[in-house]
């Protein structure tokens, strides 16, 4: 402590005396000046001293007052440019060196000085003129065609640039920054190989050397990948621990090498150093995002556009973060936004595109994946997307055409192989689709959509075991495949593996707890099972998440009538038809659920509008005919179920019109319809009940009879009772 205290009071005694001294220099030129007013260069000199102390407007004045005295002081000229430089008045600077190049025009300082002059109001050009010169009236000095060099570099002349730093290194081989400067000229002409030797250069002359280690790094990751960056970029960050854009480029690699939480922590460390760094914000938003960690993106990709609102990039990484969350609509605006920016950018438009597309906006989708194409003809995945949404608007020949000119660009593009299949599937070209799908499957073994989709193609072709080796391999590929389980399970349905099938709609709701389809088939297939109280929990999940699916109303409505909750039905059945008024279906089974609780005047209303919506619907007028024999209305039903038997024979039909007639003592006309409906189903117990007790009444005793053992025997029990009072053979005495 003690030793520090003493070196500090040195250092302030060291100051003390420098300012005593210059100061006293002053005094002694003042001195001069007083006992010869006309001594330019005692004026001179006292700008000088003026100048060491930081009194430049002294200085100035000085200098001034020399050249009255001697206008051909050159020196004079030049000092008071070099004050004019150190204050940043560069025409005035200019002017004094041009005065002092006139009174000696082998003046190579003052061209040296006017180069720099000239390069700091980016007059490059004269700034190269004045270097040259300085350089051929000295050509021992390195600086100037070093200046050259940056000068030829700010004006885009990097071959030229290259030229001037060789030639400065010629003169001076122990001079770093020429080395850097050479190595960041070959990194922008993208020989890193040069840039690399130029940075080790830098490097060996100066080891301390931060910059020359980041561009070292960027060079070696732009030539052999960022796993051999990554060192230099720490030795960087280990010199300057507050070297903020070597933190960045570090985080970078690291995104590269997908090591994404390292790539946070030096973005962060980045922003620390630099709170108004926007690339840092964007970048760590980028690692946040490739980690799905979708909500921090958006928050740094908000914090760069607070520094930067005009920065396109954040603006489409935003977008992309909501596209991800599927909030689409804001995604759509943060597109736009970037296009404000900066219009000519295809992958902006491309990313509206999909963002429309998403919403089901087909027709903004393709013009922003239009504008994409135009912007880039050789837009391979634009023209994939466009594709696609064509084929959501069933144009598939303009799809078929925007596949094709994906494969024309690229013809190993597996994605278009694959979309263009789903679109020949579309247009009932299944052979075509999967062949397709095999074309795409060739040339990427691993694209599990493909698989996918040629699995759901041979599914439609009834071709089901086929079908779920391909939903195997796509599972196989990506094991969180939802889709791919779903699909499983309905082809596993068909072959009668409903367990099997259960278990993958499990396995994809467990995968994607908002799947609305897979709740519904596992509802399906519990009801197959007849499991219809857990069907109906599947069908309510389905439900919630989609409270228009008709499809989960019906097949709810089926299983409730099952466990004979015929009013549930009722309502589901009523909700179909809220959602499809036009519900033939529907409104038949209401009217059947409403028989069934005695509503028959409620159940003839659903059948005749079944009846309207489809006029040969004969079953629609077999049930109405029914209800309205339980309303008593037993010619009106008879009239019903001739209509129904006119548009073809049915077995219901024909024994409901037998019972009818038997109400209106029609025996004869009533033994038709039954004969008639056995003949259909010979194995329809009540029939032959009926048609043996009109036999019975019409004296025809023994066929009426053995109709009644023949019902008896295929079930119907109210045949008994007929059987003991009307066919047992009395005994004499009984009554």
């Amino acid at each position: 402590m003690r030793i520090k205290n003493l070196i500090s009071f040195i250092l302030l005694l060291f100051t003390v005396a420098s300012a005593y001294c210059q100061s006293a220099e002053i005094d002694d030129y003042t001195r001069n000046i007083q006992i010869n007013p006309y001594s330019a260069d005692s004026y001179y000199g006292r700008g000088n001293a003026k100048f060491k102390v930081h009194d430049t407007a002294g200085a100035i004045a000085d200098y001034t007052k020399a050249i009255q005295l001697n206008p051909a002081m050159k020196k004079a000229w030049y000092n008071r440019g070099h004050t004019m430089y150190f204050l940043k008045k560069y025409k005035n600077a200019i002017d004094d060196y041009t005065t002092a190049i006139v009174l000696d025009s082998i003046y190579a300082k003052a061209y040296y000085s006017r180069g720099e002059t000239k390069f700091e109001s980016h007059d490059y050009a004269g700034a190269i003129k004045d270097h040259i010169t300085a350089d051929a009236m000295d050509t021992s000095y390195a600086l100037p065609y070093f200046k050259i060099g940056i000068a030829k570099y700010c004006l885009g002349d990097m071959a030229g640039a290259i030229d001037a730093y060789t030639r400065a290194l010629a003169k001076d081989t122990s001079n770093a920054a020429i080395y850097y400067n050479r190595g960041e000229t070959n990194y922008a002409l993208t020989a890193y190989a040069a840039a690399i030797i130029d940075y080790t250069a830098t490097i060996r002359i100066k080891p301390g050397d931060a910059l020359a280690y980041n561009g070292r790094g960027n060079a070696k990751n732009k030539l052999n990948g960022p796993a051999t960056a990554i060192a230099d970029y720490t030795m960087a960050v280990g010199i300057d621990t507050n070297y903020a854009i070597a933190y960045y480029n570090r985080a970078n690699a690291a995104f590269a090498m997908k090591d994404y939480a390292k790539a946070i922590t030096d973005h962060s460390k980045a922003i620390k150093i630099d709170h108004a760094y926007v690339a840092a914000y964007i970048g760590r938003g980028m690692a946040e995002a490739a980690e799905n960690n979708y909500n921090f993106a958006i928050t740094d990709y908000s914090k760069a556009l607070e520094k930067d609102k005009k920065n396109d990039v954040a603006y489409f990484h935003r977008a992309e973060a909501r596209y991800a969350l599927k909030d689409f609509s804001r995604a759509i605006a943060d597109y736009n936004k970037a296009i404000d920016i900066a219009p000519s950018k295809a992958k902006t438009y491309n990313g509206l595109g999909n963002a429309h597309h998403a919403l089901k906006n087909e027709k903004e989708a393709i013009i922003a994946y239009t504008k994409a194409i135009e912007l880039e003809p050789s837009f391979t995945q634009a023209y994939v997307n466009r594709g696609i949404a064509n084929t959501a608007l069933q144009k598939y020949d303009i799809a078929i055409a925007d596949f094709n000119n994906a494969i024309t660009i690229n013809a190993g593009y597996a994605a278009a192989y694959s979309n263009r299949g789903i679109t020949k599937h579309k247009m009932q070209n299944d052979s075509g689709a999967i062949s397709d799908e095999n074309k795409a499957i060739a040339l990427d073994p691993a694209y599990a959509e493909a698989y996918y989709v040629r699995g759901q193609v041979k599914s439609d072709l009834k071709n089901d075991s086929d079908a779920i080796t391909d939903y195997n391999r796509a599972i196989s590929i990506i094991p969180g495949y939802a889709e791919a389980f779903y699909s499983r399970g309905i082809s596993k349905v068909r072959l009668k593996n409903d367990t099997g099938a259960i278990n993958d709609e499990s396995t994809a709701i467990a995968l994607h707890p908002g799947y609305t389809d897979a709740y519904y088939n596992r509802g399906v297939v519990k009801s197959m099972l007849q499991q219809d109280s857990a069907a109906i929990k599947d069908y309510n999940k389905a439900l919630a998440l989609k409270p228009d699916f008709s499809a989960a109303y019906y097949n709810r409505a089926i299983s409730k009538s099952k466990i004979q909750d015929h009013r549930g039905a009722e309502e589901d059945y009523t909700s179909v038809i809220e959602i499809d008024s036009n519900s033939v279906q529907a409104y038949y089974n209401r009217g059947m659920e409403r028989a069934v609780m005695k509503d028959d005047s409620g159940a003839i209303e659903d059948y005749d509008e079944a009846i309207t919506l489809s006029p040969g619907f004969a079953r629609a007028y077999v049930r109405k005919g029914i209800s309205e024999e339980n309303l008593q209305n037993d010619s009106a039903a008879i009239e019903t179920f001739t209509k129904a038997l006119n548009m073809g024979p049915d077995t219901l039909g024909y024994y409901s019109r037998g019972t009818a007639k038997i109400k209106l003592a029609n025996y004869e006309g009533a033994i038709y319809d039954f004969t008639s409906a056995i003949d259909m189903d010979s194995l329809y117990a009540r029939p032959y009940t009926f048609r043996g007790v009109c036999r019975i009444l019409t004296g025809e005793k023994k066929a009426g009879c053995d109709d009644l053992q023949n019902a008896q025997r295929l079930g119907d029990t109210r045949a008994a009772k007929y059987i003991k009072d009307a066919c047992k053979e009395k005994r004499p005495g009984t009554k």
